[in-house]
């Protein structure tokens, strides 16, 4: 009799994983001025799962997201890292040196890997601010509490195959004075930024451009420490920071 031959086994079917999508969030310029945000620290800050690394108040501000400091910080999609240098943990840009919030249109902030288009410095997100086109120059004045101003100004433009962005950036503070506390008087928390940045970027043909970026940044000022004692907060040391 002949003999069957059985039929091969056929293969499980293999469930694909699901396809976990970078998730953006954007921030328009209406928002921010709803918001009355000075900086883009402040606009940031409302954002889910956002978090802002300050080493001093005022002075630097490094962002997370999702936990991650591994965050690409691009204007217009040229990305800042290399023109800034590490300089807190895995981040790489420092947010006070951003352009001010008159020059933005929005900011798109995108949680979650970006590690596949960008590289591994985007494993926590991207967030991308959008500036204003055409050729213009607003000013952004801020005031508040303890002699804070700031003050920031940019122009871009575009002539030919030439684009340009500068801004500059100037925030100063003086001390803190708390009205239940001991020796506040004597505390200083202040500090005085100037940040200035430039970026020029030239067309070469429809696939390739040439992009020039200077960033410079000078800071002083102190750190104050406090410690709490019989309810009321004590100063504990004034630290120079340069």
């Amino acid at each position: 009799a002949p003999v069957k031959e059985a039929a091969p086994p056929k293969a499980a079917a293999v469930t694909p994983a699901p396809v976990v999508r970078p998730e953006t969030q954007v921030i328009t310029a209406q928002e921010i001025a709803t918001q009355h945000a000075t900086n883009v620290t402040d606009a940031l800050r409302r954002v889910n799962g956002v978090s802002i690394n300050e080493m001093v108040p005022g002075t630097s501000a490094y962002v997370k997201l999702n936990g991650d400091d591994r965050v690409l910080v691009l204007v217009d999609g040229q990305s800042l890292a290399n023109a800034q240098g590490s300089a807190y943990g895995r981040g790489s840009v420092d947010l006070t040196s951003l352009p001010g919030v008159g020059a933005i249109e929005r900011i798109e902030v995108t949680r979650g890997s970006g590690s596949v288009a960008y590289g591994s410095g985007a494993v926590g997100g991207v967030i991308n601010i959008i500036t204003k086109k055409g050729s213009t120059t607003p000013l952004d004045v801020n005031t508040g509490s303890w002699g804070t101003h700031g003050y920031s100004l940019s122009n871009s433009g575009q002539s030919g195959k030439t684009s340009w962005f500068v801004t500059g950036n100037i925030d100063k503070r003086s001390y803190y004075k708390f009205s239940q506390a001991y020796d506040s008087d004597e505390s200083r928390g202040d500090y005085n930024n100037k940040s200035l940045s430039l970026r020029l970027d030239q067309k070469l043909n429809e696939a390739n451009s040439l992009t020039l970026q200077v960033f410079h940044k000078t800071s002083d000022g102190h750190s104050s420490t406090f410690d709490k004692k019989d309810d009321r907060f004590q100063l504990l040391r004034n630290k120079v920071v340069d």
